[in-house]
C-alpha cells in the first residue's frame, strides 16, 4: 500500500471512531432520560416505589451525574421510609448544588423523620440563606425548634419571620402555640414567675385569648397578685368576654383578699345580671352568709340539783361577734344566779389565724365568786388535711388560789363527722388532777353552724362554763358527765342551739349529787 493510501485509510479510520464514539454518548444520554421517565411513571401514577427506585439507581449508572435522577431517588428513599439513605443521597446532591430547593426540601423531611431535629432545623436555615421569603420554611423550622423546646431561637426566628409576614394568620396560630408550649414547660419546672411572664406576652399579643387570659388571672391569683389578677378580670369584663366565668373569678379573688363584704355585692350584682347562672346564684347564698361580719347573741342556761335543797342555778349571757380577715373578736357578758349569790362576768375572746393555723385566746373577769375571779385561756391548733391538733394552757384564780393546767387534743374529720379526744392536766398541790373530753358532732347540710353533737367527760374541765367555779371542791373530784345538743339555722341568719347536761359529781369520799342542766343559744348575724 502506498503512502497515500495509507493515510486516506488512516483518516477514514480516525472519522469513523469519532461518528462511533459520538453515537454512543447520545444513545447513553437518550437512555438516561428514558430510566427517568420510567422512574417517574412508577412513582406518580403506579406508585411502585420499589421498582422506581431501581430505575433510578440504572440511571445513575449510566449518568452518574443527572442531578434530576439523583433528587428523584432522594424522595424515594423518603417516601418508602429510608430515611438514612435520604440523607447520603441528598448531600452528595447539596454538596454540588448547596441552593437546589427539592433537595433542600427532602434534606429537611429526612432528617426530621429520622428524628435529628438539629440537622433538620439547620437545613431550613440553610434554605432561608437562599430563599428568605418562603414563609412554609419559616414556619418549619420555627416548629422543628418548638418541638426541640429551643425556644429562644424559635421567639427569635418569629420575630424575623413576623417582620417578613406581618398580620399572617398562619405564623399568627404558630406563635400562640410556641408560647403555650414554652409556658407549660416553665409550669412542669414549676418556674411560675417564666410561665406567667410568657402567658402575660401572650395575652398583650392577643388580648382575645381566653386561655391565656384564664392562666394569667389564676398565676396572679396563685402568686397573691390579687390587685393585677382584678385588673386582667376587669380588662376581659370592659371586652364583653365569658361574663360568666370571669365574674366568678372576680369573686374568688375578692373573697381571698379577706373582702367577704366586697365580695358578696359583687355577687348580687352578678346573680341579678346574669339570673340564669346557678353557680352565681349558689355562691351569691354562700357569700350572704359569710359576709355578715356582726353576730348578736344571747343564752340562758339553768342547772337542777339532786338530791339537794338548793335552788337551781341561772346563767344568763349576752355577746357580740365580729369576724375580720384576721380572725374573729367576741365580747361576751355573763350573770349568774348560783348558791344565792349573784355576779357578772366580763369576757374579751379571740381567734386569730396565722396563715394555715390559728389560735384561741380567753380573758376574763368576775366580781363575785359565781364565776372565777381571773381566767385566762390559749391554745394553739394546726390543722392538717381532716386532722387537727390543739395544745394550750388555762390558768384560774378563785379568790385566793391560783390553777394552772395544761390541754391537749386531736381531732379527726370523717366526712360528716367529727371527733375530738381532748384531756386537761392541772398540778393541785401534790396531787395530779387529769380529766378527758370526748366530743363528737354530725354536721349538717356542710354548714358549721348545723349539726347534732354528743359529748362525754371524765374530771373537771376548766372550759366547762357550767361548773368552773368551784374549783377546790370538784378539781381533785371525781365527776363523769353527758352532754347532747342540736343547733340549727333558721331564716339563713339566725342559729338556734339547745343542750342538756347530765353531770354525777362527788363532792366528798362518799357524797355525789347529780346536776341537770339545759341550756338554750340564739345568735343573730348582720
Amino acid at each position: 500500500m502506498s503512502n497515500l493510501n495509507y493515510n486516506i485509510f488512516k483518516y477514514l479510520c480516525t472519522i469513523g471512531t469519532a461518528i462511533l464514539m459520538s453515537s454512543a454518548a447520545y444513545a447513553q444520554k437518550i437512555s438516561s432520560d428514558e430510566l427517568l421517565k420510567q422512574a417517574l411513571l412508577e412513582t406518580n401514577e403506579k406508585q411502585n416505589y420499589e421498582a422506581a427506585i431501581k430505575l433510578a439507581k440504572q440511571g445513575l449508572e449510566v449518568s452518574p451525574n443527572y442531578l434530576d435522577i439523583e433528587i428523584l431517588l432522594g424522595r424515594l428513599y423518603l417516601l418508602t421510609g429510608k430515611y438514612e439513605e435520604a440523607v447520603v443521597t441528598l448531600k452528595r446532591v447539596l454538596a454540588k448544588h448547596p441552593n437546589q430547593t427539592d433537595a433542600l426540601q427532602y434534606m429537611i423531611n429526612a432528617n426530621y423523620q429520622n428524628k435529628d431535629l438539629a440537622q433538620a432545623a439547620a437545613y431550613c436555615s440553610q434554605f432561608l440563606n437562599y430563599y428568605p421569603n418562603d414563609k412554609k420554611i419559616w414556619i418549619k423550622r420555627i416548629a422543628i425548634l418548638n418541638e426541640m423546646q429551643s425556644f429562644n431561637a424559635a421567639n427569635n426566628d418569629m420575630k424575623l419571620a413576623l417582620k417578613r409576614f406581618p398580620k399572617d394568620a398562619d405564623l399568627a396560630y404558630l406563635h400562640k402555640d410556641l408560647l403555650f408550649a414554652q409556658a407549660s414547660r416553665a409550669l412542669i419546672e414549676k418556674d411560675t414567675l417564666s410561665a406567667l411572664k410568657t402567658y402575660s406576652e401572650l395575652l398583650s399579643a392577643y388580648q382575645t385569648d381566653t386561655i391565656a387570659r384564664n392562666q394569667v388571672i389564676n398565676l396572679q391569683t396563685q402568686r397573691k397578685n390579687y390587685t393585677a389578677a382584678l385588673k386582667h378580670i376587669d380588662t376581659a369584663l370592659n371586652n364583653d368576654q365569658d361574663k360568666e366565668t370571669l365574674l366568678l373569678k372576680k369573686i374568688e379573688v375578692t373573697q381571698l383578699m379577706g373582702n367577704a363584704h366586697e365580695a358578696y355585692q359583687i355577687s348580687k350584682t352578678a346573680a341579678a345580671s346574669i339570673p340564669e347562672s346557678k353557680k352565681i346564684k349558689l355562691i351569691n347564698d354562700e357569700l350572704f352568709l359569710l359576709s355578715r361580719q356582726n353576730q348578736i347573741g344571747i343564752n340562758y342556761a339553768f342547772t337542777a340539783i339532786s338530791p339537794s335543797s338548793q335552788q337551781r342555778w341561772n346563767v344568763y349571757g349576752l355577746s357580740y361577734i365580729r369576724s375580720e380577715e384576721f380572725g374573729t373578736l367576741v365580747g361576751r357578758v355573763n350573770y349568774a344566779d348560783r348558791n344565792n349569790v349573784t355576779g357578772y362576768q366580763f369576757e374579751i375572746e379571740a381567734y386569730p389565724t396565722h396563715h394555715k393555723s390559728y389560735s384561741y385566746i380567753n380573758m376574763a373577769y368576775a366580781n363575785a365568786i359565781v364565776f372565777p375571779k381571773f381566767r385566762f385561756s390559749y391554745s394553739y391548733f394546726l390543722p392538717f388535711k381532716t386532722w387537727e391538733t390543739e395544745v394550750g394552757l388555762r390558768y384560774l384564780n378563785n379568790v385566793e388560789d391560783n390553777f394552772l393546767g395544761f390541754t391537749a387534743a386531736l381531732g379527726k374529720y370523717f366526712g360528716p363527722y367529727w371527733l375530738n379526744l381532748k384531756t386537761f392536766v392541772t398540778p393541785n398541790d401534790e396531787k395530779l388532777a387529769n380529766s378527758y373530753v370526748l366530743s363528737g358532732r354530725y354536721y349538717l347540710n356542710g354548714s358549721s353552724d348545723d349539726y347534732f353533737t354528743v359529748i362525754a367527760g371524765y374530771g373537771f374541765s376548766p372550759d366547762d362554763r357550767g361548773r368552773n367555779f368551784e374549783i377546790d371542791n370538784r378539781l381533785n373530784m371525781e365527776a363523769i358527765r353527758f352532754t347532747i345538743g342540736y343547733q340549727r339555722t333558721l331564716w339563713r341568719t339566725n342559729v338556734l342551739g339547745i343542750f342538756g347536761t347530765y353531770n354525777n359529781q362527788k363532792y366528798e369520799q362518799n357524797i355525789k349529787r347529780n346536776e341537770y342542766e339545759a341550756a338554750i343559744a340564739f345568735r343573730h348575724k348582720f
